[in-house]
């Protein structure tokens, strides 16, 4: 657009400026505040456009002597009072260089790439140098300005690590912890740990100045099977945090899932979780809202489940035994968890196991979800029967309220065996076929916009199937996130997926004007020590022009998005990949 063209927008009312800023994305926002100078526009754009500000380190800005950040701008343009959501990301305090941040985004965009968790020597480098001590110093002094300039901040999400020193995260937590006890933001709190089977000795000390928090969430930055094993005597030093915090709605915790057979070790935290339930009774005005859990089954036993009745958020991942079966997670474990009267209000249910006792929970007629996952892991028979069961029985029940839903079954390997030729595990999965108990269920799931689910069978894959079929009855979707089962042949479905999804032409009039996107998530996972080697694969790379390379993300995601052209002809569009942080205070 030419600015000649554009300069007469400044005269409209500021309510409909507002309206247009609303409906805009980010960039556009930028395109349209950098064409047209005008206060009105600046004070309709910023609001949307500066709602959520990030500072992080281990980027190019803060490497080097090179300490900078769009932020500062903000201050300057006074625009600070348009925020109301600030994230902190200090998890990597390491100088990054540009031919690393080149090098390594290559390699993440091959898609055969095998990832061994003992990194490359160029990765290595990666981890070489922390960046000086003036640029802890000088972020530091960032932050704190920024918070008070920021009159209208509600929230305040921190991520870090103990990579940085002590004495910074001290200064940090005494800053942020100080400034929630005065102002009432909300503060959230995530620690990452990278610790993998080792006992995590000195994680107390970045535990001993936090107070006043709304979210707190230790997490491992390892991967979906790892977790941390704590000292003894840390539920203590967790319960003083709890103490601390007589606002905390949400809890998160990975608990190492391979450790703990012996039982004692599955009662650390019971006095944690208890202390936790209580002050949900003491303080009615602040319930105890969410919980995060990964931690071996033997955690259910003493902890005061009927206390969580104003739970709105479970995420649940248990350990199951040493085998591939649910051997030593019996149905009187989880019906402690879901007994009748507990967790009445939760509206979101988050599981790694799928028993009778989670399908009987499932269809409480008191439990209206509006956001169902299912992370599953098994192969055998009776996973089968139980998916059966779920698709015929309890998913029509839930999706009666469900908008939000994702099935994915994730056998662990089993040597010797190509687990995407196992029947079993297609049990959860939509296939094209006449009576695929997936296809006849989310027929019933109208309400849902997003959905996770696998749709290959071997190297096949039913991807615009899918699609024609879920928009052809009318459902409400309008985010797919693909997902696939592990194993050799996942490169095959991949090439096969991605042929389909670009050769897919229709001329019906149900896809005109419908917003539509199908996305692929690679998360990142951390691993620096016990050599095993696993497929990274993923869809050919495609980056915006100018793109510049990131050496510290969490995921990458990559979409089509459904579109129309002038002849009425509806495909689906490539768009550029994304490298994304989970920034969102939630405990996913």
């Amino acid at each position: 657009m030419l600015l000649s063209s554009i300069q007469p927008l400044s005269r409209l009312p500021f309510e409909i400026l507002s309206e247009i800023s609303a409906r805009l994305d980010k960039k556009s926002l930028k395109s349209f505040r950098l064409a047209c100078v005008d206060p009105a526009v600046s004070a309709a754009t910023g609001a949307p456009l500066f709602d959520t500000v990030a500072l992080r380190l281990g980027t190019l800005d803060w490497s080097l002597g090179r300490a900078k950040s769009q932020p500062l701008d903000l201050i300057d343009l006074n625009c600070a009072n348009a925020v109301k959501i600030l994230v902190i990301d200090t998890r990597h305090p390491y100088v990054v260089h540009e031919e690393l941040c080149d090098k390594r985004y290559r390699r993440f965009m091959d898609k055969n790439y095998e990832f061994r968790n003992q990194m490359d020597p160029s990765d290595e480098r990666i981890y070489e140098s922390k960046i000086p001590e003036w640029e802890f110093e000088a972020f530091l002094e960032l932050v704190e300005s920024f918070v008070e300039a920021a009159e209208n901040l509600q929230t305040i999400h921190w991520r870090t690590s103990r990579e940085v020193t002590e004495e910074f995260h001290t200064q940090m937590a005494s800053l942020l912890c100080g400034w929630a006890a005065v102002t009432g933001c909300r503060l959230g709190i995530t620690l990452s740990l990278r610790e993998s089977r080792s006992m995590a000795t000195g994680v107390e000390l970045y535990l001993q100045n936090l107070s006043n928090l709304h979210h707190f969430y230790i997490e491992s930055s390892n991967g979906e099977e790892d977790g941390i094993y704590f000292p003894k005597g840390f539920d203590r030093v967790l319960i003083d945090v709890i103490t601390r915090s007589p606002n905390l709605k949400s809890f998160g915790l990975d608990y190492s899932l391979y450790w703990l057979t012996d039982e004692r070790h599955g009662y650390q935290l019971h006095g944690a979780l208890d202390t936790f339930s209580g002050m949900e009774q003491r303080a009615n005005e602040y319930p105890f809202e969410s919980l995060k859990l990964k931690a071996h089954w033997n955690i259910i036993e003493g902890t005061n489940w009927g206390a969580m009745r104003n739970l709105k958020s479970l995420n649940s991942k248990w350990c199951i035994g040493n085998g591939f079966r649910e051997n030593d997670l019996t149905h009187s474990h989880l019906d402690k968890v879901y007994a009748s009267g507990h967790m009445s209000r939760l509206d979101r249910f988050v599981t790694n196991v799928y028993t009778l006792s989670t399908h009987r929970f499932l269809q409480r007629p008191d439990l209206s979800l509006t956001e169902l996952r299912l992370t599953l892991n098994n192969i055998d028979i009776e996973n089968s029967r139980l998916a059966k069961q779920f698709w015929q029985e309890a998913f029509p029940k839930c999706a009666l309220t469900l908008l939000r839903f994702k099935v994915h079954n994730v056998p662990r390997p089993i040597p010797g065996v190509i687990i995407g030729n196992i029947t079993s595990m297609h049990a959860w999965n939509w296939l094209d076929e006449r009576d695929n108990d997936a296809k006849i269920a989310l027929r019933y799931g109208s309400k849902i916009q997003e959905l996770s689910i696998a749709f290959c069978r071997g190297t096949d894959s039913f991807i615009t199937e899918l699609i024609e079929d879920l928009v052809y009855e009318g459902s409400s979707l309008r985010v797919l996130n693909m997902v696939f089962e592990i194993g050799k042949d996942l490169g095959e479905r991949l090439d096969v997926t991605e042929a389909k999804l670009e050769s897919w032409r229709s001329t019906d009039e149900v896809f005109h004007g419908r917003s539509f996107v199908i996305r692929y998530k690679r998360r990142l996972v951390e691993k620096r020590s016990i050599a095993w080697v696993r497929k990274w694969r993923q869809f050919p790379a495609r980056a915006a022009e100018g793109f510049e390379p990131l050496v510290w993300f969490d995921y990458i995601l990559q979409s089509w998005k459904l579109s129309s052209d002038k002849d009425g002809v509806s495909q689906l569009v490539r768009q550029n990949d994304e490298f994304c942080f989970d920034d969102k205070l939630k405990l996913n």
